[in-house]
């Protein structure tokens, strides 16, 4: 491994890239560009703000053929982020410094980390992380540790704020096309149109379209399956105003729609507990996962067998105003509102074997969150201050339905369907509801934060800040069935929680500026998430009007962090240089398990949700940035993260399993994150030519409890299923559940011949197999795993006007 890392190092020091903000030198003068973000809410310089962050520029993004978040999380010390492939090719779970969503389902709605578009909160979207297509974003910040004066309750573990471009005075735009081989197979087709379009000296405008057209990554070779590519579209239009020289008023309205078919996966050959908490197996003759004819990881790392329907269509509209008004130099009113609605249909073959037509899963979610922002600046010596309110509403609507499909009677054995198999379901009229019921959740929240920043010397900043929240949480169940063979489902049964939350949270943090280029910064900070209710319903054996209903409430999640570091620039602004360590300590972690509550019938789902004691992390993160000549940059990051659980208790997981967690690592944290770049730019006689690629490495790390405690709970039978009848084969070396650390090269040359922009990028330059994430999901032939073959892009772009 370390003569890899050492020969992929060589290989990006020598081909050149970089894909980060940091690496751009300033024209003429060969030093690093000054890199301005806006993570305290307000422009400012990188080095003058006291947070450990990494800024993107999304135009070198796309070049090097980065088009999602996975690929830039990739890229970013301390982020660790897994992908299941079952909310459409764009879904993704991201962790900070070991901070994410603990969870087996999707019933956690309050997420850990924050993400802001043009400083709207889109973090609740119902579809998971937001994650729209990059094409005309102008930055991306991610900013690490808890944000709770600025961003409040969404940001427990950090943020990812995306800028988009803003309207310039000039007509000017781009259409651009890219084809891409995923040397495999499939192929993908996108294209980009850009129009930056002045009504008038004060009214201007910018208009995206982007599409794009993929037939996947992964190939089902079941005759009349559903195939696995994607269609995406992205259209967005901004509008900035100058009312008048002191008021600006600016609008963006931006709707995507991503409809997946199957999901891009392959089975990994290794039962997930729900498969066998579901179907009560595990014992002979089914005692290991069936082949559905593909194989399984690694031997197949393109090849997918199921029969029955399978889409993922999601679509989200955005709309955001920011209004800035200047009363004068040195007071500034600002305010953003926005909604945020979105919405998801799908269907998944669930026991994800061609030909066998069990049961299927089928959802139709929606939800809309919209918020208010107010805050004045005060910008005076030696006092900067920051105050204001937020209200924000979150409702989201879940319809689940678990269906039995025309095979449910029949035998099946370890190599598919065969006479001397067995029946894991008993002969149920095709299309009858197992489990049909629809969940609501909103939140309420209310907030007012202030933050101050006194200069008593030019050496010294003092800052202090806090944000008091209320939140007012409910959650509502309605089960309809078990109706087994009914063509229409009644309402039978109805649950609901209403909680509410207070929280106030600091941040203290004191900047030392040794030099104009140097300085020194401690923060202690403390993080938010509201806690809720778990609502179920518990099916007697025998048939009564209405079932027992669960109603549990479970607590907030709260985290303090501490952190110091150092940011500098040496060499006349050639060299940048910036790093941190911190000591991050949370308590009352939510942790959310998906349990039956009788054995075998799955009308008694339960989503869990309970509080466990302790963890912690340290670590530390390290990037530099440096312009060697003009023309030639490097950049690199480092990242060493240790999370450790320090008390659990006794949890109940999935399948009834008592563990301890106790010692085990947060999921979605690996230990090591490093990347290795170098870019080289020349100029010629029609314009610039340029070569880049860059080397990634992100250690190995567990994705989810279940895949935590895989040591304690494999090769024993599950005690949800009394009298020994549903066995968890042991499975070899902790496959899949430690996903293995992974290192890649991508690398890219673009030449420009006037208007004319020609590039070619090669993401996964060595074929490197690994996968990201290990789904839960019922599937008889294992859990899914999502692979990254090796893709090679050409893309040409022809510019007009002045293009910015």
């Amino acid at each position: 491994m370390v003569g890899k890392v050492i020969a992929y190092g060589l290989i990006a020091l020598g081909l050149s890239v970089p894909t980060l903000a940091v690496t751009e030198a300033a024209p003429d003068t060969g030093a690093l560009q000054e890199i301005i973000v806006t993570a305290q809410r307000r422009e400012q310089n990188l080095q003058d703000v006291p947070i450990s962050l990494t800024a993107y520029k999304a135009d070198d993004l796309l070049r090097l053929g980065v088009a999602g978040a996975a690929e830039y999380l990739a890229m970013t010390p301390n982020v660790g982020y897994s992908e299941d492939a079952s909310s459409g090719s764009r879904g993704v779970n991201i962790s900070i410094r070991g901070v994410s969503d603990l969870k087996s389902g999707e019933d956690s709605v309050i997420p850990s980390i924050g993400v802001y578009l043009n400083g709207f909160s889109v973090a609740a979207s119902p579809l998971g992380l937001y994650n729209p297509q990059m094409a005309d974003l102008d930055q991306i910040e991610v900013l690490r540790g808890p944000q709770g004066t600025y961003y409040g309750r969404n940001s427990l573990g950090g943020a990812l704020n995306l800028t988009t471009k803003k309207p310039t005075n000039e007509f000017g735009g781009y259409v651009s096309g890219t084809f891409t081989d995923f040397t495999g197979p499939g192929v993908l087709g996108s294209g980009t149109a850009v129009l930056n379009l002045p009504i008038s000296d004060n009214l201007k405008t910018r208009s995206v379209l982007f599409y794009e057209d993929s037939t996947g990554t992964v190939k089902n070779i079941y005759p009349t399956g559903a195939g696995t590519g994607h269609t995406y579209w992205m259209g967005r239009t901004t509008i900035d105003w100058d009312i008048d020289d002191r008021t600006t008023l600016s609008t963006m309205v931006m709707y995507d729609h991503n409809n997946q078919a199957g999901d891009e996966s392959v089975p990994s050959g290794v039962w997930s507990v729900g498969t066998v908490d579901g179907y009560g197996i595990g014992v002979p003759p089914l005692t290991r996962a069936v082949n559905p004819g593909t194989g399984f990881w690694p031997q197949n790392t393109t090849l997918t067998s199921r029969s029955g329907p399978e889409y993922s269509d999601t679509r989200q509209l955005t709309a955001i105003m920011n209004l800035a008004h200047r009363f004068n130099d040195a007071v500034v009113f600002k305010s953003v509102v926005g909604v945020l609605h979105g919405s998801l249909d799908h269907r998944d073959d669930d026991d994800g074997l061609g030909g066998w037509n069990n049961f299927y899963a089928q959802g139709n979610f929606s939800g809309t969150s919209y918020s208010g922002e107010a805050r004045l600046e005060v910008n005076t010596q030696p006092v900067t201050w920051v105050t204001g309110i937020i209200y924000g509403n979150d409702k989201t609507t879940r319809y689940d339905y678990s269906v039995a499909g025309s095979d449910t009677d029949a035998p099946i054995g370890e190599n598919g369907l065969s006479p001397t198999g067995i029946s894991l379901l008993p002969p149920i009229t095709p299309g009858s509801c197992f489990s049909c019921d629809r969940k609501t959740f909103r939140d309420t929240s209310e907030a007012a934060f202030s933050e101050v920043t006194w200069r008593p010397i030019d050496r010294i900043e003092l800052i202090a800040g806090g944000r008091l929240t209320h939140d007012a949480i409910s959650h509502g169940l309605d089960l309809f069935g078990p109706i087994l063979g009914a063509p229409n489902y009644s309402l039978t049964s109805t649950a609901s929680g209403e909680t509410s939350f207070n929280d106030f949270s600091p941040k203290a943090a004191i900047v030392y500026k040794a030099t104009p280029d140097l300085r020194y910064y401690a923060t202690v900070s403390k993080g938010y998430k509201a806690g809720g209710t778990s609502l179920g319903f518990n099916p007697p054996p025998t048939t009564v009007p209405l079932p027992a209903v669960i109603s549990v409430p479970f607590g907030r999640e709260t985290l303090w962090s501490y952190e110091t570091g150092v940011k500098s620039e040496w060499l006349d602004h050639r060299l940048r240089v910036n790093a941190s360590v911190f000591y991050s300590h949370w308590t009352d972690l939510q942790l959310e398990v998906f349990r039956f509550l009788v054995p075998g019938n799955l009308s008694s789902k339960f989503a869990l949700t309970t509080n466990f004691p302790s963890a912690q992390a340290s670590g530390g993160e390290l990037e530099f940035a440096a312009a060697v000549t003009p023309g030639f940059s490097v950049y690199g990051s480092l990242g060493y993260l240790d999370s450790k659980i320090l008390d659990s208790g006794d949890q109940l997981l999935s399948g009834g399993f008592i563990v301890n967690l106790k010692g085990l690592p947060m999921p979605n944290s690996p230990k090591f994150t490093a990347n290795l770049g170098a870019e080289e730019r020349w100029a010629t006689a029609s314009g610039e030519s340029w070569l880049r690629a860059d080397y990634i490495h992100r250690g190995s790390q567990y994705s989810n409890v279940e895949a935590l405690v895989w040591q304690q709970i494999r090769g024993q039978f599950l005690p949800d299923h009394p009298g020994n009848t549903a066995f968890l084969p042991a499975t070899p070396g902790g496959f899949p559940f430690l996903i293995p650390a992974f290192d890649i090269v991508n690398a890219s040359a673009g030449y420009d011949w006037h208007n004319l922009e020609a590039m070619l990028s090669v993401v996964n330059l060595l074929g490197e197999k690994y996968y990201t994430g290990t789904a839960e999901s019922f599937s008889i032939t294992g859990i899914k795993l999502h692979p990254h073959p090796r893709a090679v892009s050409l893309t040409l772009t022809y510019k007009f006007g002045q293009y910015r």
